[in-house]
């Protein structure tokens, strides 16, 4: 039997018994058989060993499933191992704060309960450790405990026994701190929760305060707790609630009393809708005050204001106020109503009024309220209505009474046709058309524009010929009467006409002409729409005729026509050779009027060659004879009459063209 290599032969202090595992030891049957494996045997320490910090402890194996006995090696070194000492410092030192509160007399704080654990294990002072006390520099408390009495910073030496199973030493500072009284007046306290009354006790906790020390700091809330509570009922600032600190906290002390305010609740939130006693009433005459209530409030909780104060008579409705009191704060605002009193058979109007002209707007005559009773001579406030009140026929007027009554009467009245001899009539002046005149008539009532057919129709007189006309205006509908209105028509210009004069011949005496004058599709007449006069009518040329208005027309328009002058056609009757060689005797028949003749001889029939003239001065002479002429040649002949009229003259048509020789 030997250690396996690399087995675990050390073990530090657990408080349990502990020895090598089975794997990390050798066990044969003899010194060439097969090991036996970790299931033929187990290990433990030797008897009353193992558990205790030492050196030199035997294994002990001991056969399992096909094996039995115990062995224990054959020499002591062989399976021997060691349990070392644990280090204090891995446990755990209970009992003790990390600060502890300078007692005020004086006198050392309470001894600590030290408790050193290990795990669950307790260890035992004087056995497995000493203490003892020590300042912040490690110079001993003499007396231990006792001695813990000034502020300060101060250590607790845990120091492992001799000889036992553990080693080193453990320390755990600590402080005794000169804790700050808290009913000092620089240490502020403050309820942060807000609270409303509610009819409930409103108790703070710890967490819903914050206390502040004279340095600014805030107080952890696990220091104190709640020691009592004063006036949490009410509304109010007089509420408060006492916090003492614990004995736990070094670092505080004392008590401290917080006042914090319970608001009043608004009357408002929950109470609208649990007002009594605002039921309409009806007017009776006299004031009528309502009892108000406030279901699940009592009187100390409000007052009610009616009306601010004054006194409710006339039907109307009125503002009353709920405004809470005490525990209770803000306002209810409801109204209060006193209904209008039916005012039939205690009022009445007039059963029709005078009749009323039309005016062309409405018509409201006054109509007031009056009691029943004739010996009441008071004044009942009334609104007026109207219908059918403008135009000619019966009116309505409904008459509602208001303020303290309620109802609605009736009245009629007539209203009549206005006469129209006061209206102003307007008709503008007209000029000559040869039709009927019926100019827009305009006919006005005051401010009032009437309109035609409606309110008149018209009739028109004298309304064709120039002159003066009149237009009758007969009212109809809301109008009744006639009125009347002339107007002028005036001649119109024949400017404008058109004119038409026929040429005329000349005879030497003063012509007229026959003339045509038209307006439009009209045709004039002479004598009766105009007159006529001439100029420059006697000599060929223009002459021209002056058309003068007369009677339906005015002014006067001109018109020129041509005085042209006649000659007859000449008629050539021979045209021979003379028994001179080179001549030709002509002869034609004398034209009526003439003054002269013009006869040419030519060699051909264009009388553009050897062309010869022959001008006769008389137009009594009928023949003439042509010398110079060429001999034995032919010629064409031809004549025309001439007159000569103031120095010019005028020219017949050519006569037939005649052919001779010459000798």
């Amino acid at each position: 039997m030997a250690f396996a290599e690399g087995a675990e032969t050390s073990f530090v202090y657990n408080g349990k018994a502990q020895a090598p595992a089975a794997k990390d030891i050798i066990v044969k049957e003899g010194d060439d058989s097969t090991p036996l494996t970790s299931d033929d045997f187990t290990v433990k320490p030797e008897e009353l060993k193992g558990t205790k910090a030492e050196n030199g402890i035997k294994a002990v194996v001991e056969g399992a499933g096909n094996y039995k006995g115990t062995v224990a090696g054959e020499t002591a070194e062989a399976l021997t191992y060691n349990i070392t000492q644990k280090s204090i410092s891995d446990v755990s030192i209970e009992g003790i704060q990390d600060k502890y509160r300078q007692k005020d007399d004086g006198s050392a704080i309470d001894e600590p309960e030290v408790v050193v654990k290990d795990g669950d294990t307790e260890l035992v002072l004087d056995t497995d450790y000493t203490l003892e006390y020590q300042t912040e520099d490690g110079t001993k408390l003499e007396n231990g405990a006792a001695d813990l009495k000034n502020a300060g910073q101060y250590k607790l030496v845990i120091t492992a026994k001799e000889g036992g199973n553990y080693k080193d030493s453990a320390v755990k500072s600590f402080e005794i701190t000169a804790a700050v009284d808290i009913s000092d007046e620089a240490v502020k306290g403050e309820v942060t929760t807000s609270y409303i009354y509610d009819g409930t006790a409103k108790k703070p906790a710890a967490e819903d305060i914050q206390l502040t020390d004279g340095k600014g700091s805030v107080i952890p809330k696990d220091a104190y707790r709640i020691r009592s509570y004063k006036n949490t009922t009410k509304a109010g600032d007089n509420a408060s609630v006492t916090v003492e600190i614990l004995d736990s906290c070094a670092d505080y002390k004392g008590t401290k009393e917080i006042k914090f305010t319970i608001t009043p609740q608004d009357i408002s939130e929950n109470y609208s809708d649990k007002v009594t006693g605002l039921d309409a009433v009806t007017y009776n005459g006299s004031g009528q005050t309502p009892t108000v209530e406030v279901t699940g409030l009592t009187e100390e909780d409000y007052t009610v204001v009616l009306n601010s104060g004054i006194e409710m008579l006339n039907a109307q409705t009125y503002d009353v106020e709920i405004n809470g009191i005490g525990n209770y704060t803000g306002t209810i605002k409801k109204t209060f109503t006193v209904n209008p009193a039916n005012a039939a058979g205690k009022l009445t109007v007039p059963y029709m009024l005078e009749d009323q002209v039309y005016t062309g707007s409405e018509i409201k005559p006054d109509v007031n309220l009056s009691a029943i009773n004739e010996e009441d001579e008071s004044t009942y406030p009334s609104v007026n209505r109207y219908a059918d009140n403008v135009n000619t026929g019966m009116a309505v007027v409904y008459t509602d009474a208001v303020g303290n009554y309620t109802g609605t009467f009736v009245t009629v009245f007539k209203i009549t046709a206005k006469d129209l001899r006061d209206a102003k009539i307007t008709a503008a002046d007209q000029t000559y058309t040869g039709g009927e005149l019926k100019p827009a008539v305009t006919v006005t009532d005051g401010s009032r524009v009437l309109k035609a057919g409606t309110d008149y129709d018209t009739a028109y007189t004298g309304n064709i010929n120039a002159g003066t006309a009149k237009v009758t205006v007969t009212g109809k509908g809301n109008y009744k009467g006639t009125a009347e209105k002339t107007f002028k028509i005036s001649a119109k210009s024949i400017a404008g006409a058109k004119v038409t004069a026929a040429d005329k011949t000349y005879t030497g005496k003063n012509l007229t002409t026959s003339v045509t004058v038209k307006d439009g599709s009209r045709t004039l007449k002479s004598g009766t729409d105009y007159t006529l006069s001439y100029k420059n009518n006697k000599n060929p040329g223009t002459a021209t005729v002056t058309v003068t208005g007369k009677g339906n027309y005015a002014g006067s328009v001109s018109k020129t026509f041509k005085i042209t002058v006649k000659v007859s056609k000449a008629s050539l009757t021979s045209a021979k050779k003379t028994s001179k060689k080179g001549q030709l005797k002509i002869k034609w028949k004398k034209v009526s009027g003439a003054t002269g003749y013009q006869v040419y001889a030519a060699q051909n029939k264009g009388f553009t060659k050897k062309v010869k003239k022959a001008t006769i001065k008389s137009g009594k002479t009928a023949s003439t004879t042509l010398k110079g002429l060429t001999k034995k040649k032919t010629y064409y002949v031809r004549i025309r009459a001439t007159k000569k009229i103031a120095g010019k003259t005028y020219y017949g048509a050519w006569s037939t063209v005649k052919k001779t020789k010459t000798k």
